[in-house]
């Protein structure tokens, strides 16, 4: 848990350090996720009773969609705005999620909960110190794509969510990724 929260803690920076477009870090980290992630399902085991139903491939197509733009528009956002304000407007994303759940599947969040999300979210602000930014255009155009990610996230998971009742996050994950790998293959045969 500490390995992946350092990952994600840091991605930012090494996104902006790459200097590619925001859908080539997404090919990659995908890509490079994919395999490992593979191998490990494999060699655990995950893979042997894996029988899709219809609605099972329809939840894991649109998981991958929602996740691939989820992951663009956040790429892109770092380079518009800065790391800390982009990391702060995606850090909604919790937020959007209880409201969905509450909305679409009638799940109430304790008080407890709503309390520990906001006084992360408090904290996470003050770290970022958003007022020490000038808003132009392009620093909106960031905390938009932000946003639109923070949003995409929130459905990827709650598409994701009504597979995890019968699958290992570990494969969905992989299903997700090769799904989106797949999309980018058949992109670049089109070409």
């Amino acid at each position: 848990m500490l390995c992946a929260m350092v990952i994600a803690g840091t991605i930012g920076h090494f996104v902006i350090l790459s200097g590619e477009k925001p859908f080539n870090v997404v090919f990659f980290r995908c890509a490079i996720g994919s395999i490992g992630l593979c191998a490990y399902c494999w060699m655990k085991g995950f893979f042997r009773s894996l029988r899709l139903s219809s609605s099972q491939s329809a939840n894991i197509v649109l998981g991958a969609l929602t996740l691939i733009f989820n992951w663009y528009f956040l790429f892109t956002a770092y380079g518009l705005t800065s790391v800390g304000i982009t990391t702060v407007v995606y850090n909604v994303q919790p937020f959007l999620l209880v409201l969905a759940g509450l909305l679409f599947r009638k799940e109430r969040p304790s008080r407890s909960a709503v309390f520990w999300l906001t006084i992360a979210f408090c904290g996470v602000v003050v770290l970022a110190q958003p007022s020490a930014h000038e808003p132009s255009s392009t620093y909106m155009l960031g905390v938009g794509c932000a946003l639109v990610a923070a949003m995409l996230y929130a459905v990827t998971t709650l598409l994701t969510k009504t597979l995890s009742r019968t699958m290992r996050p570990e494969v969905i994950a992989v299903l997700v990724q090769h799904r989106f790998c797949k999309f980018v293959a058949a992109d670049v045969a089109w070409l």
